[in-house]
C-alpha cells in the first residue's frame, strides 16, 4: 500500500512538471516565432541569430533553471526510489529470521496442539462431578494422568515455541506462560502419585483413607484442568494469527 502511494505520487509530480513545461512553450514558443519584433530606430545590421539571442536572453536563462530545477527533481526520485528499494531489502532480511522463528513454532505444532484439547477434556471430566468418581478415577489409573500432563509440559518447552516466544502478542504470550505454569504444577502434584499410593498401601491405610487423601489434591487439580481449558484455546487461536501475520 505504502510503495503504490509513493509510485502514485511520484507519477503526479512528473505530470504536473510536464504540464508546466507544456504550458511555458505554449506561452513562449508561438510568440517568439510568429509575433512582430519591436522596431528600434536607433538599432540596425546585426547578425539575426545574435539578435534573437540578445533579445530573449532572460527567457533562455528562464527556461535553463526549470529544466535544472526539473533535472534536480527527477535525479532526487531517482535517488528516492533507489533508497526505498533498499529500506525495502534491509526490512525483509531483519523479518526473515522473525519469520523462520515463527514458522519453526507454528508448523507442526498448530497441527498437533488440538488432541491435547481432547486429553484435557477427557481429564476434567474426570475431575468434575461426584467426588467418589474422582476419588475413583485417580485410584484407577494415576499415571494415566500423570503421563497427559507430562506430554503437555515438554510439547510446550519445545525448543522452537521458546525461541518464538519474545515474538508473541501480549494474549498468546499470557496463554503461553499460564499453560506452562498449571502443566508444571500438575506435574509435581501428580508425579509421585502412584508411588505414594504404595507407600500408603504398605503402611496399610485402607483404600477409604486413600481415596480421602486424593481428593484433597483433586480439588487442586481441577482448578490447574480449568486454566488448562482457558488458555489452551487463546493459545491455539494466537499461533494461528501469528501464522498470518508473519505469512506462513
Amino acid at each position: 500500500m505504502l510503495l503504490g502511494y509513493k509510485g502514485a505520487k511520484m507519477s503526479i509530480r512528473k505530470a504536473i512538471l510536464g504540464a508546466l513545461a507544456v504550458a511555458l512553450l505554449a506561452a513562449v514558443v508561438p510568440p517568439i516565432l510568429f509575433g512582430d519584433a519591436p522596431k528600434f530606430d536607433d538599432r540596425s545590421g546585426g547578425d539575426a541569430w545574435r539578435n534573437t539571442i540578445y533579445d530573449f536572453q532572460t527567457l533562455f536563462t528562464g527556461l535553463a533553471a526549470v529544466a535544472a530545477a526539473a533535472m534536480t527533481i527527477l535525479v532526487m526520485e531517482r535517488t528516492d526510489a533507489r533508497q526505498e528499494e533498499r529500506h525495502r531489502e534491509l526490512v525483509q532480511l531483519s523479518l526473515r529470521a522473525d519469520r523462520l522463528r515463527i514458522s519453526r513454532a507454528v508448523h507442526p505444532q498448530l497441527d498437533e496442539l488440538p488432541y491435547f484439547f481432547e486429553d484435557i477434556d477427557q481429564l476434567c471430566h474426570a475431575f468434575t462431578g461426584d467426588p467418589s468418581k474422582i476419588r475413583k478415577s485417580i485410584y484407577d489409573d494415576p499415571p494415566q494422568y500423570a503421563r497427559i500432563i507430562k506430554n503437555l509440559l515438554v510439547f510446550m518447552n519445545r525448543t522452537d515455541f521458546r525461541e518464538a516466544r519474545p515474538l508473541f502478542d501480549g494474549d498468546t504470550a499470557y496463554a503461553y506462560d499460564r499453560i506452562i505454569d498449571a502443566s508444571e504444577h500438575l506435574d509435581k502434584l501428580w508425579g509421585g502419585y502412584e508411588q505414594q499410593i504404595r507407600n500408603q498401601l504398605r503402611d496399610q491405610r485402607t483404600e477409604a483413607e486413600i481415596l480421602d487423601w486424593l481428593l484433597q489434591d483433586a480439588l487442586i487439580t481441577r482448578r490447574f484442568l480449568e486454566t488448562l481449558v482457558e488458555h489452551l484455546e487463546g493459545f491455539y487461536t494466537g499461533l494461528r494469527g501469528l501464522a498470518d501475520e508473519y505469512k506462513v
